[in-house]
């Protein structure tokens, strides 16, 4: 992949439904603005995923950070509630 430069971007999204979309847009958007389209479909479905848990089980505001360094994307969602996730099946 190779990232050029180590870079960092955050946002901090209200528990609305409509934040899911928000969220996919932002990491799309920064994505595409590093020149790493090729990793969009895959990061933004993992971003839709994250941020509707958010929503629906910790229903906190939450904060998506997409971020470079060295050869890996990383994204992260973090929610306010102090509930650890409890795994179904």
């Amino acid at each position: 992949m190779g990232v050029a430069a180590p870079w960092v971007h955050e946002i901090t999204l209200a528990p609305r439904p409509e934040s899911v979309a928000t969220a996919r847009r932002f990491v799309r958007d920064k994505l595409v603005a590093h020149h790493l389209s090729f990793l969009v479909d895959d990061v933004t479905l993992v971003a839709s995923e994250l941020t509707t848990n958010a929503v629906r089980h910790a229903g906190t505001r939450f904060t998506v950070t997409i971020a470079a360094h060295a050869e890996a994307v990383v994204l992260t969602v973090k929610d306010g509630s102090a509930a650890r996730p409890v795994r179904t099946t």
